[in-house]
């Protein structure tokens, strides 16, 4: 049954609708680091607070265009502001998700590359396990060099893509949306 489904999903790939939606997404990365220079650079802005600010403008940017291209046949139902509070909330999973990624393939490549030896002392110290085994990737992954690192980047937007895609299509922009 779970793979039926999974099956079902992934038979939506490559569609125009990905495709666009993809398109999309590019743009949003051009966005944001258009807002996050003009902002920091240009106008003095603390980083940490241009760069909130140009991420808060790159899902604005995406939402506004996923609504008149990537879905603009699925206007029916929910109003704009609901959905964008929705595109918000599957944005804010999507991030997470995409950095619990980066850091679960950076903890997968140190004991891959460097050996169960250097996971142990990755995860040692003072502590309960909880803290350890959860706590230390998020606060203080583990740092490899080039290109391993940005492999580990490159399999978090992955999984970003895929749930947001997917979340976006379903919950978002659902066809039967009359709540």
């Amino acid at each position: 049954m779970v793979f039926a489904r999974l099956r079902g999903m992934l038979s939506l790939l490559p569609t125009p609708r990905f495709i666009r939606y993809a398109i999309v997404g590019c743009s949003g990365v051009l966005v944001n680091m258009g807002a996050a220079i003009a902002l920091h650079d240009t106008f003095g802005i603390h980083f940490g607070i241009s760069t909130a600010l140009a991420i808060e403008t790159a899902v604005l940017s995406n939402f506004a265009l996923n609504q008149r291209w990537t879905f603009k046949d699925r206007q029916n139902g929910a109003p704009w502001h609901r959905r964008l509070l929705r595109f918000q909330l599957v944005s804010a999973v999507g991030m997470a998700l995409n950095y619990t990624a980066v850091m679960l393939t950076l903890v997968v490549l140190l004991a891959g590359i460097d050996g169960s030896d250097a996971l142990a002392r990755f995860f040692e110290g003072d502590g309960p396990p909880a803290l350890r085994y959860l706590w230390r990737p998020i606060v203080s992954p583990p740092t490899l060099d080039f290109p391993w690192a940005y492999l580990g980047t490159l399999v978090g937007t992955a999984v970003a893509m895929f749930w947001n895609f997917f979340a976006n299509l379903f919950w978002t922009w659902r066809e039967d949306d009359g709540d």
